[in-house]
Parts: C-alpha cells; structure tokens; sequence
C-alpha cells in the first residue's frame, strides 16, 4: 500500500480527501491565533509543569479538557474530525503491514490525543536561528494541521523534523499525537510478534511507555 511505503522510505506523507471540512481547519488556525495574541488569557495558563492537562509554553493541551474560552468549541469539534482520520490511518497502517485492520487500534495506539499547538512570531534573524531544533515525535502517529506559511522541514528516511524561523508571520501549527503514555505510563510495548521471523529479528527491547519517555526526555 502507498501509505507503507511513504511511512517506511519517507516517514511523512501528505493526507488528500480526509474529510475534514476547510472552515473547521480555518476556525482552529484562528483560535490558536486568538489565544496566542490575548496575553492575559495566555498567562493563566503559563506553566512548565508537563502534569498539567492545560498549560502554555508554546501551547499545550489535551483534549476534552480544554477551557480556554477563545478557542476552546473550535478546537473539540476539530479533534472530533480527527479522532476519525486517525481511525482511518491506524487501520491503513495494520493493513498495509498485513495485520487485522483493527490491530493497532486493539493494541490501544490512538488511547492517547494530545495537542501541541505552535505560535511563531516573526523572527528578525531568521537565518541565525530555528523556531524548532530537530527532533522527532515520542508517539505512535502524529497529524499536522499547518497554516498558509510552510515552515516545516523533514530529514529523509527518519522521521527527524525541525521548524525553521521566518521574518514573517505569525505562523501557525496544531500537532495531534495519537499515543499511550498519558494514560497508560506502565504499560509494555513490545515488537509486534506477528511481523517477526528468523530472518527478522526484533531491533529494540520491551520498554514500558514511562521508560521510553524518560530516554526521550533526557
């Protein structure tokens, strides 16, 4: 299937005819902005406590707790279109590795649906720095919904990505991570025992989702 082959030769790929309606993207853009330039409602929720279900650093949230008025209805019906999509992505996924279609939906890798919503001001030196260093995601999948000012940049084959800065802007992006660890810290995930042979080996350990977060995190 396509979508194998993009995961395992470029680890991103471009989602056409998902469904989700242009105005619920465009509304979701225009709270994260809102949010971003009402700095009162912003400093509520400043914080760099990561047990915190809503809290600002950039942004962070996690749906269906959220409570920030200028954003918060637009942000839950997005999140319900998303919950869809990545339904339909996780099942591809199975397919395409040749398991069940509901097999990585069993193994609960969409439990988890957290929001990093990104604000960039423009930066005046763009070339001197990075709005984000090079990283790559701690969860299963990762949906992004961007605004109309490329800024991402990809590492082919890894899924390493950074964002780089821009002279203008504001520019604007939602991440949805679909992962367990919110929920599930001491669960083990192991190599799926289905897709093993002799020939293919597993290439990492059994690692609970805290431990795993922890080795990121450092």
């Amino acid at each position: 299937m396509e979508i194998t082959y993009a995961i395992e030769i470029w680890g991103f790929f471009q989602v056409v005819n998902h469904g989700i309606p242009q105005e619920i993207m465009d509304l979701t853009i225009e709270g994260i902005r809102r949010f971003n330039e009402e700095p009162e409602m912003k400093m509520k929720f400043y914080s760099r406590d990561t047990m915190k279900s809503v809290r600002s650093v950039h942004f962070t949230c996690i749906c269906l707790v959220l409570m920030l008025s200028s954003c918060r209805d637009i942000v839950l019906q997005y999140s319900e279109h998303i919950k869809k999509l990545g339904q339909v992505l996780f099942r591809l996924i199975s397919m395409g590795l040749g398991l069940p279609p509901h097999y990585l939906e069993d193994m609960e890798c969409n439990r988890g649906h957290t929001f990093f919503c990104h604000y960039y001001p423009p930066c005046p030196e763009p070339k001197r720095t990075v709005g984000h260093g090079k990283h790559s995601d701690p969860d299963f999948l990762t949906v992004l919904l961007q605004d109309h000012i490329a800024h991402l940049q990809c590492k082919l084959k890894s899924a390493q990505h950074r964002v780089i800065a821009k002279c203008i802007g504001p520019r604007i992006s939602v991440a949805c991570f679909f992962t367990a660890y919110v929920q599930a810290s001491k669960e083990i995930y192991d190599p799926i025992k289905e897709l093993l042979t002799d020939e293919i080996p597993p290439l990492y350990k059994e690692p609970s989702v805290e431990d795993y977060i922890d080795s990121f995190t450092r």
